[in-house]
Protein backbone atom coordinates (compact mmCIF):
# COMPACT_ATOMS: atom_id res chain seq x y z
CA UNK A 1 0.00 0.00 0.00
CA UNK A 2 3.24 2.54 -0.54
CA UNK A 3 1.08 3.91 -3.08
CA UNK A 4 -1.71 5.04 -0.42
CA UNK A 5 0.59 6.14 1.75
CA UNK A 6 2.74 8.53 -0.76
CA UNK A 7 -0.81 9.56 -2.14
CA UNK A 8 -1.54 10.64 1.64
CA UNK A 9 1.68 12.37 2.38
CA UNK A 10 1.15 14.39 -0.68
CA UNK A 11 -2.72 15.54 0.45
CA UNK A 12 -0.58 16.32 3.51
CA UNK A 13 1.86 18.40 2.49
CA UNK A 14 -0.89 20.30 -0.01
CA UNK A 15 -2.67 21.17 3.40
CA UNK A 16 0.14 21.98 4.92
CA UNK A 17 1.29 24.43 2.58
CA UNK A 18 -2.25 25.73 2.02
CA UNK A 19 -2.21 26.75 5.51
CA UNK A 20 0.91 28.25 5.54
CA UNK A 21 -0.91 30.34 2.78
CA UNK A 22 -3.56 31.29 4.58
CA UNK A 23 -1.74 32.02 7.68
CA UNK A 24 0.57 34.74 6.00
CA UNK A 25 -2.68 36.76 4.34
CA UNK A 26 -4.04 36.24 7.64
CA UNK A 27 -1.52 37.27 9.86
CA UNK A 28 -0.47 40.05 7.48
CA UNK A 29 -3.58 41.92 6.64
CA UNK A 30 -4.20 45.38 7.83
CA UNK A 31 -7.14 44.75 8.99
CA UNK A 32 -8.33 42.80 12.97
CA UNK A 33 -9.53 39.69 12.19
CA UNK A 34 -10.04 36.44 14.06
CA UNK A 35 -11.81 33.10 14.20
CA UNK A 36 -14.56 32.42 17.13
CA UNK A 37 -16.67 29.34 17.98
CA UNK A 38 -20.15 30.14 17.74
CA UNK A 39 -20.26 30.74 21.82
CA UNK A 40 -18.14 33.51 20.99
CA UNK A 41 -14.73 31.55 22.05
CA UNK A 42 -11.52 32.96 20.49
CA UNK A 43 -10.29 30.61 18.01
CA UNK A 44 -7.91 32.52 15.91
CA UNK A 45 -6.84 35.94 16.10
CA UNK A 46 -4.35 37.83 13.66
CA UNK A 47 -0.74 39.04 14.44
CA UNK A 48 -2.60 42.58 13.82
CA UNK A 49 -4.99 42.33 15.93
CA UNK A 50 -2.48 40.81 18.99
CA UNK A 51 0.02 43.65 18.05
CA UNK A 52 -1.96 45.91 18.64
CA UNK A 53 -3.03 44.87 21.83
CA UNK A 54 0.23 43.54 22.79
CA UNK A 55 -0.82 39.89 23.48
CA UNK A 56 0.16 36.85 22.24
CA UNK A 57 -2.08 33.79 20.67
CA UNK A 58 -1.53 32.20 24.03
CA UNK A 59 -3.18 35.46 26.39
CA UNK A 60 -6.78 35.38 23.77
CA UNK A 61 -7.43 32.01 22.28
CA UNK A 62 -10.04 30.00 24.19
CA UNK A 63 -11.10 33.01 26.12
CA UNK A 64 -14.73 34.48 25.32
CA UNK A 65 -13.99 37.26 23.22
CA UNK A 66 -16.07 40.32 24.91
CA UNK A 67 -13.51 39.39 28.26
CA UNK A 68 -9.94 40.25 25.93
CA UNK A 69 -8.53 43.35 27.02
CA UNK A 70 -9.07 44.94 23.58
CA UNK A 71 -12.55 45.72 25.43
CA UNK A 72 -11.91 46.13 29.25
CA UNK A 73 -12.29 49.99 28.83
CA UNK A 74 -15.64 49.29 29.26
CA UNK A 75 -18.50 47.27 30.51
CA UNK A 76 -20.81 49.03 28.42
CA UNK A 77 -19.01 47.67 25.23
CA UNK A 78 -18.29 43.93 26.80
CA UNK A 79 -22.39 43.45 26.89
CA UNK A 80 -23.11 44.81 23.66
CA UNK A 81 -20.41 42.44 22.02
CA UNK A 82 -21.72 39.52 24.27
CA UNK A 83 -25.45 40.25 22.25
CA UNK A 84 -24.04 41.02 18.53
CA UNK A 85 -21.82 37.51 19.27
CA UNK A 86 -25.18 35.96 20.01
CA UNK A 87 -26.82 37.43 17.27
CA UNK A 88 -23.69 36.58 14.94
CA UNK A 89 -25.03 32.98 16.06
CA UNK A 90 -28.09 33.42 14.70
CA UNK A 91 -27.10 33.64 10.98
CA UNK A 92 -27.46 38.05 11.17
CA UNK A 93 -24.48 39.75 10.06
CA UNK A 94 -23.99 42.99 12.26
CA UNK A 95 -21.51 45.93 11.84
CA UNK A 96 -20.95 48.94 13.97
CA UNK A 97 -18.46 51.43 14.94
CA UNK A 98 -16.26 50.29 18.63
CA UNK A 99 -13.82 52.05 20.59
CA UNK A 100 -10.66 49.15 20.78
CA UNK A 101 -8.14 49.60 23.71
CA UNK A 102 -4.35 49.35 23.26
CA UNK A 103 -1.54 48.27 25.75
CA UNK A 104 -0.99 52.12 26.43
CA UNK A 105 -4.45 52.83 27.26
CA UNK A 106 -4.54 54.72 23.37
CA UNK A 107 -7.67 53.73 21.96
CA UNK A 108 -8.87 53.34 18.21
CA UNK A 109 -11.68 53.63 16.49
CA UNK A 110 -13.04 50.66 14.28
CA UNK A 111 -15.47 49.89 11.84
CA UNK A 112 -16.03 46.46 13.80
CA UNK A 113 -18.12 43.57 11.69
CA UNK A 114 -19.02 39.74 12.56
CA UNK A 115 -20.23 37.70 9.96
CA UNK A 116 -21.16 33.87 10.54
CA UNK A 117 -19.96 31.38 8.45
CA UNK A 118 -21.55 28.54 7.29
CA UNK A 119 -21.58 24.92 6.68
CA UNK A 120 -22.75 23.06 3.39
CA UNK A 121 -25.73 22.37 5.33
CA UNK A 122 -26.39 26.40 5.81
CA UNK A 123 -25.99 26.26 10.14
CA UNK A 124 -23.54 28.54 11.13
CA UNK A 125 -20.35 27.04 12.44
CA UNK A 126 -17.88 29.92 13.05
CA UNK A 127 -18.15 33.49 13.51
CA UNK A 128 -16.00 36.37 12.04
CA UNK A 129 -14.89 39.36 13.60
CA UNK A 130 -13.25 42.22 11.51
CA UNK A 131 -12.16 45.41 12.68
CA UNK A 132 -11.08 47.83 10.26
CA UNK A 133 -8.95 50.93 11.82
CA UNK A 134 -11.00 54.08 11.41
CA UNK A 135 -9.34 56.61 14.25
CA UNK A 136 -7.71 59.11 11.54
CA UNK A 137 -10.53 59.53 9.17
CA UNK A 138 -12.44 60.01 11.76
CA UNK A 139 -10.49 62.61 13.39
CA UNK A 140 -10.06 64.08 10.13
CA UNK A 141 -13.63 64.00 9.69
CA UNK A 142 -13.91 66.01 13.59
CA UNK A 143 -11.53 69.13 12.29
CA UNK A 144 -13.10 69.06 8.99
CA UNK A 145 -16.37 69.76 10.72
CA UNK A 146 -14.38 71.91 13.08
CA UNK A 147 -12.82 74.04 10.44
CA UNK A 148 -16.11 74.44 8.66
CA UNK A 149 -17.96 75.61 11.81
CA UNK A 150 -15.23 78.31 11.86
CA UNK A 151 -15.54 79.25 8.06
CA UNK A 152 -19.16 79.27 8.71
CA UNK A 153 -19.50 81.31 11.86
CA UNK A 154 -17.00 83.70 9.96
CA UNK A 155 -19.08 84.13 6.59
CA UNK A 156 -22.02 84.97 8.82
CA UNK A 157 -20.74 86.99 11.47
CA UNK A 158 -18.46 89.08 9.07
CA UNK A 159 -19.40 92.76 8.76
CA UNK A 160 -18.52 93.13 5.12
CA UNK A 161 -20.85 91.44 2.76
CA UNK A 162 -18.92 88.32 1.57
CA UNK A 163 -20.41 85.62 -1.39
CA UNK A 164 -19.24 82.58 -3.11
CA UNK A 165 -20.61 82.96 -6.44
CA UNK A 166 -20.65 80.42 -9.53
CA UNK A 167 -18.55 80.77 -12.46
CA UNK A 168 -21.63 81.49 -14.44
CA UNK A 169 -22.36 84.60 -11.55
CA UNK A 170 -25.07 82.94 -9.92
CA UNK A 171 -25.18 83.58 -5.91
CA UNK A 172 -24.38 80.49 -4.33
CA UNK A 173 -23.92 81.38 -0.68
CA UNK A 174 -24.28 84.58 0.42
CA UNK A 175 -23.90 86.14 4.23
CA UNK A 176 -26.19 88.57 6.00
CA UNK A 177 -23.99 91.65 5.61
CA UNK A 178 -24.59 91.04 1.72
CA UNK A 179 -28.35 90.69 1.98
CA UNK A 180 -28.29 94.11 3.94
CA UNK A 181 -26.27 95.76 1.71
CA UNK A 182 -28.68 94.96 -1.51
CA UNK A 183 -31.65 94.29 0.24
CA UNK A 184 -32.86 91.14 -0.87
CA UNK A 185 -33.30 87.93 0.94
CA UNK A 186 -30.73 84.78 1.13
CA UNK A 187 -33.07 83.04 -1.14
CA UNK A 188 -34.02 85.96 -3.48
CA UNK A 189 -29.99 86.20 -4.33
CA UNK A 190 -29.98 82.80 -4.99
CA UNK A 191 -32.30 82.90 -7.90
CA UNK A 192 -30.46 85.72 -9.02
CA UNK A 193 -26.95 86.24 -10.55
CA UNK A 194 -24.36 89.27 -9.71
CA UNK A 195 -25.22 90.51 -13.26
CA UNK A 196 -28.81 90.68 -12.56
CA UNK A 197 -28.06 93.57 -9.71
CA UNK A 198 -24.88 95.01 -11.67
CA UNK A 199 -25.56 98.40 -12.68
CA UNK A 200 -25.83 97.98 -16.81
CA UNK A 201 -23.02 100.87 -16.63
CA UNK A 202 -20.32 98.97 -14.77
CA UNK A 203 -21.71 95.20 -15.96
CA UNK A 204 -18.89 95.21 -19.17
CA UNK A 205 -16.07 95.99 -16.86
CA UNK A 206 -17.14 93.81 -14.03
CA UNK A 207 -17.66 91.08 -16.82
CA UNK A 208 -14.01 91.62 -18.34
CA UNK A 209 -12.24 91.68 -14.69
CA UNK A 210 -14.04 88.52 -13.95
CA UNK A 211 -12.91 86.65 -17.08
CA UNK A 212 -9.47 87.56 -17.02
CA UNK A 213 -9.56 86.16 -13.18
CA UNK A 214 -11.62 82.89 -14.17
CA UNK A 215 -8.49 83.05 -17.56
CA UNK A 216 -5.91 82.80 -14.28
CA UNK A 217 -4.49 86.48 -16.17
CA UNK A 218 -4.79 87.79 -12.39
CA UNK A 219 -5.16 86.44 -9.09
CA UNK A 220 -8.02 88.53 -8.18
CA UNK A 221 -9.37 92.14 -8.76
CA UNK A 222 -10.75 94.93 -6.65
CA UNK A 223 -13.59 98.15 -8.31
CA UNK A 224 -16.15 100.16 -7.30
CA UNK A 225 -19.04 99.40 -8.96
CA UNK A 226 -22.69 99.82 -8.53
CA UNK A 227 -25.41 97.48 -7.42
CA UNK A 228 -29.41 98.02 -7.86
CA UNK A 229 -31.05 97.18 -4.88
CA UNK A 230 -34.06 95.38 -4.70
CA UNK A 231 -35.81 98.60 -3.87
CA UNK A 232 -34.82 100.66 -6.75
CA UNK A 233 -32.24 102.50 -5.01
CA UNK A 234 -28.65 102.67 -6.84
CA UNK A 235 -25.31 101.96 -4.42
CA UNK A 236 -21.79 101.69 -4.37
CA UNK A 237 -19.72 99.22 -3.18
CA UNK A 238 -16.01 98.42 -3.07
CA UNK A 239 -15.73 94.60 -4.61
CA UNK A 240 -13.03 92.71 -4.24
CA UNK A 241 -12.93 89.15 -6.18
CA UNK A 242 -10.49 86.00 -6.35
CA UNK A 243 -11.04 82.45 -7.20
CA UNK A 244 -11.65 79.09 -5.13
CA UNK A 245 -10.04 75.97 -6.43
CA UNK A 246 -10.85 72.71 -6.12
CA UNK A 247 -7.87 70.21 -4.36
CA UNK A 248 -7.20 69.44 -8.40
CA UNK A 249 -6.20 73.08 -8.91
CA UNK A 250 -9.96 73.51 -10.69
CA UNK A 251 -11.59 76.78 -10.00
CA UNK A 252 -15.11 76.13 -8.08
CA UNK A 253 -16.00 79.52 -7.79
CA UNK A 254 -15.48 83.11 -7.01
CA UNK A 255 -14.88 84.51 -3.62
CA UNK A 256 -16.91 88.04 -3.54
CA UNK A 257 -16.09 90.51 -0.74
CA UNK A 258 -18.46 93.69 -0.48
CA UNK A 259 -18.05 96.61 1.25
CA UNK A 260 -21.14 99.42 0.94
Amino acid sequence: HLFDITERRQLEERLKVRERRFHAIFDNTFQFIGLLSTDGTVLEANQTALDFAGLTPEEVIGRPFWELPWWSHSRETQDRLRAVVHQAAQDRFVRYEADLRGPSGAMARIDFSLKPLRDEAGQVTYLIPEGRDITELRTAEAALKESEERFRNAFELSPIGIALVGLDGRWLEVNHALCEIVGYTQAELRELTFQDITHPDDLEADLALAQRLYAGDIPSYQMEKRYIRKDGETIWVLLTGSLMHAADGTATCALAQVMD
